[in-house]
């Protein structure tokens, strides 16, 4: 639905100069669908199964979906509603077009790098060894500090770097936001854009034409195929 959006758009400001200005807040909607499918839905169903459960409570899968389901879904709606409103409050020649997209991208590829490189592996090798071995085993520091989870742990890191590059632009917009709110409110942000008629709009003229015919006769020529039948 948020892609449909996105295409309508594109095709209303297809004949202007400007782009669609709701892009990004859009793109980050997106970013909810895929992150609800895969961090609520997939990875929400891989750790409530009860045998499943049973085993891994408080294990790194259970870290592992609430990455991809509290920040994927909720950060990024979020990070939607919060673009979209700063889109009405920046002026236009301020808004930073390339850094909410290096935002948008950091983000979410930051975030699929935690859950696939590091913490998904992690909870499943932990899954394995809690079955094998016992939970409390699979939870135990000598268990958690094993070599192999430490190279999976610092594995981690430069998708935490990415992510956390990806929330610097977010601190400048939400800075524009607010001294653009306070300073003087003549310049143009998006509210000034011409916005696509929804209607098309009929001469007046041409409705007292319809709505004064009391008669078939009296309609133009155009609106009556049968007039030239009943005359005859």
């Amino acid at each position: 639905e948020a892609w449909g959006f996105m295409q309508l758009g594109a095709r209303q400001y297809s004949n202007r100069t400007k782009p669609f200005p709701h892009r990004w807040a859009v793109m980050f909607l997106i970013a909810v669908g895929f992150w609800n499918f895969l961090g609520a839905g997939v990875f929400g169903f891989l750790i409530n199964l009860p045998i499943v459960s049973y085993f891994e409570i408080g294990t790194a899968l259970t870290a592992n979906h609430a990455h991809g389901s509290m920040m994927g879904v909720y950060g990024m709606l979020a990070l939607a509603f919060a673009v979209f409103a700063l889109r009405y409050l920046i002026p236009e020649n301020k808004w930073p077009e390339k850094g909410v997209k290096f935002s948008f991208w950091a983000l979410n590829i930051g975030l699929i790098w935690m859950v696939f490189i590091s913490l998904l592996p992690l909870g499943v090798a932990q899954l394995y060894h809690s079955v094998g071995q016992g939970y409390y085993e699979a939870r135990s520091l000598a268990y958690i500090q094993s070599d192999a989870n430490l190279i999976m742990d610092w594995l981690r890191l430069p998708g935490d770097v990415i992510f956390l590059a990806g929330i610097l632009p977010l601190i400048k917009l939400a800075w524009l936001g607010i001294t653009s709110y306070f300073a003087p409110k003549n310049k143009e942000t998006v509210l000034e854009l011409p916005e696509p008629p929804l209607y098309e709009m009929v001469d007046d003229s041409r409705i007292a034409e319809f709505a004064g015919a009391k008669a078939a006769d009296e309609l133009p020529e155009q609106t009556s195929p049968y007039r030239s039948d009943r005359r005859g």
